[in-house]
């Protein structure tokens, strides 16, 4: 699934569903095939069966709370969002966003320490990435950008709250995803774009389909979606750091891959470029192993 190859990973989880289903049904057993239902599900969606991927959800909603702990129900929302988002005959994406989300923001605050913190920020990303995906679909810059940087500043949210204690939630009873409260609409970035007065930023988020890219700075925000095969930029990305690594690397190629990424990354923004501003650059994923500097326009610069 990692890999890529869904045809695989449907093969293999759907073989570890059967065996989970063949094992004794103790808790975790029951935990673990609900995982591996959700997993198939995914890599449905990811290969295009959505038919199918919508009949594996449905068929384990009965038991979505039968299974230990908060992670089935995450991982169960997150996929019915990710479907919806894919699906437009999906009537409830809303409410399945919702439920995702208040799960994952719900378990962020259960974690007492950054490196547990950082776990979830792994494992509930795609909850996240799914509204983000849906304001932008809806042609909400501004708020697709507040939620996203919102997401990635959790991990500091979540320790200057030092946890649910503080919250006045209690977290030994387990939130019923299904009176989800309205999505959150933070203004964090909005407060903070009179300041930008010599700076212009640059934000990534990085999907499935394509990428992601704000500009924002005083002048106010400006999006765009550039589709690209993320295993392209992924190729040029790591060609580009190796060439820049290797002394012996040949000045056309490595001109080459630079113009390559600009072009895919950052010609479709230039226009908001000011050369009196500072650029700052916030990547996302893969975007990160690209040496920003040495990048260049069709001008050489």
């Amino acid at each position: 699934y990692l890999a890529n190859n869904q045809r695989v990973a449907v093969y293999e989880f759907s073989k570890a569903r059967q065996l989970f289903s063949q094992a004794p049904q103790t808790p975790a057993t029951m935990g673990d095939r609900f995982d591996a239902e959700v997993w198939v599900a995914n890599a449905e969606i990811s290969r295009g069966d959505l038919r199918t991927a919508a009949d594996i959800l449905t068929a384990i909603k009965p038991v979505l709370f039968d299974a230990p702990g908060l992670d089935p129900e995450i991982e169960y929302y997150t996929a019915k969002a990710n479907l919806g988002i894919r699906n437009a005959s999906v009537s409830d994406l809303e409410s399945t966003l919702r439920s995702a989300l208040f799960l994952a923001e719900w378990s962020l605050k259960t974690f007492p320490d950054d490196q547990g913190r950082r776990t979830w920020a792994e494992q509930s990303q795609d909850a996240y990435r799914d509204v983000v995906e849906w304001k932008l679909r809806q042609g909400d810059a501004t708020s697709s950008l507040e939620l996203w940087e919102w997401y990635k500043g959790a991990e500091i949210r979540a320790g200057e709250r030092n946890g649910a204690e503080q919250s006045g939630d209690n977290a030994d009873v387990l939130p019923d995803p299904r009176n989800a409260p309205p999505i959150p609409t933070p203004t964090t970035i909005t407060a903070l774009l009179p300041t930008l007065h010599d700076q212009t930023v640059v934000a990534f988020a990085t999907f499935y389909d394509g990428i992601a890219v704000w500009v924002y700075d005083d002048r106010g925000v400006f999006s765009a979606w550039v589709t690209a095969p993320q295993d392209r930029v992924r190729e040029l990305a790591v060609e580009l750091r190796q060439l820049c690594a290797d002394s012996t690397s040949k000045l056309a190629d490595l001109r080459t891959t630079a113009h390559s990424l600009y072009d895919l990354l950052l010609r479709p923004i230039e226009g908001r470029f000011d050369p009196k501003r500072t650029l700052l650059i916030e990547p996302d994923g893969h975007l990160a192993a690209i040496p920003w500097d040495v990048l260049l326009d069709s001008g050489g610069s």
